[in-house]
């Protein structure tokens, strides 16, 4: 399901045969308001509806290039599980995770 604010929007699912983990993708922030501290403002809404909608993990991608998601991700206390070289785009990327906790 997708959710948004005026700064961005996020995507939030079930992993299929494990309801209490939630895959968290499509992270993205309006161009216009990218350097603003928007991202950690979007994040901390995202962790909050983990919360609420009773996630237990919760699990996301980044390519390893990207250093501001990376920074966003890691100043919210998400931690890098793994990492890969994606065959299909090129790129290495970090599996990250976070278990839910009241925020």
């Amino acid at each position: 399901m997708r959710y948004s604010l005026p700064n961005g929007f996020f995507s939030i699912d079930s992993m299929p045969n494990q309801p209490s983990v939630a895959l968290c993708y499509d992270f993205t922030i309006i161009p216009e308001y990218r350097g603003t501290k928007a991202s950690h403002q979007l994040k901390a809404y995202q962790m909050k509806l983990l919360h609420e909608l009773h996630y237990t993990v919760a699990i996301c991608t980044t390519q390893a290039s990207n250093e501001a998601q990376n920074k966003v991700l890691q100043a919210a206390g998400w931690v890098i599980t793994s990492e890969f070289y994606d065959i299909r785009t090129g790129h290495k990327v970090y599996i990250w995770n976070w278990h839910v906790t009241k925020v």
